[in-house]
């Protein structure tokens, strides 16, 4: 299968939103919407579609005119919500994730928050990918998995890049860490560019001493140098 290791251990929470008064999805959460229903949902007007997952997920692929919050991750996304209310007043909102576990909760939070008409995506980006009629249709880009495969697709019936190379801005959906393990961000990546930039994000990144691509290769402080030589020349 595609996790070669599982642990199985016992945590406060499966998704984390570090909420003051938690959320139980059992009592509270949004209106589950299969695919078809969802796929009708976001054509009609007054819509608004949330993103739930964190801004990389979203970077590689996301729905049609679903909103991106200005977030790193999903336990910021409370303070976001607050922040920008006049966004979702009035609105019906449809919330979306990868398998549908952090709508569980998140949209239960929304209706705690006083949002009326609030749903989500039952079963997930995963889900509506794999439903005959819909056929992923309205999904541009692919979905992020935490696993081995990194991307897999969504869109059955037309595949649209939406990612971009962290170096050249180029269409791009090959994701790679930052080789400054101090950083370990994730960037999307050419074959090419992850050799010209020593995979690293920045410049502090590609001269730390830790450098994981520089040791990979084994390269030499001259071969570095060489490295930083050329991207300095063709800034």
């Amino acid at each position: 299968h595609a996790f070669k290791k599982m642990h199985v251990r016992p945590r406060p929470e499966l998704v984390t939103l570090r909420l003051e008064d938690d959320i139980n999805p059992h009592e509270i959460t949004g209106k589950y919407l299969e695919p078809k229903d969802f796929y009708e949902a976001m054509k009609q007007e007054d819509t608004v579609i949330i993103d739930a997952r964190n801004d990389y997920e979203f970077d590689l692929g996301h729905f049609k005119g679903a909103i991106k919050p200005d977030i790193e991750s999903f336990r910021e996304l409370p303070d976001w919500i607050r922040e920008n209310k006049e966004v979702l007043e009035g609105k019906k909102i449809l919330t979306y994730c990868t398998g549908g576990i952090r709508c569980e909760k998140f949209s239960g939070w929304l209706v705690r928050e006083g949002y009326e008409d609030v749903s989500q995506l039952h079963g997930g980006i995963v889900t509506y990918g794999k439903d005959p009629e819909v056929q992923g249709e309205l999904w541009d880009g692919q979905c992020y998995v935490f696993d081995e495969r990194i991307a897999v697709p969504v869109n059955q019936k037309e595949h649209v890049i939406v990612g971009k190379d962290h170096f050249t801005g180029e269409p791009c959906e090959r994701y790679v860490n930052c080789s400054n393990p101090e950083c370990n961000k994730k960037i999307l990546c050419s074959e090419e560019n992850e050799a010209k930039y020593l995979r690293a994000c920045s410049h502090e990144c590609r001269v730390s001493p830790r450098n994981r691509y520089v040791i990979q290769h084994e390269l030499t402080e001259e071969q570095v140098a060489a490295a930083l030589e050329q991207i300095e020349a063709g800034k």
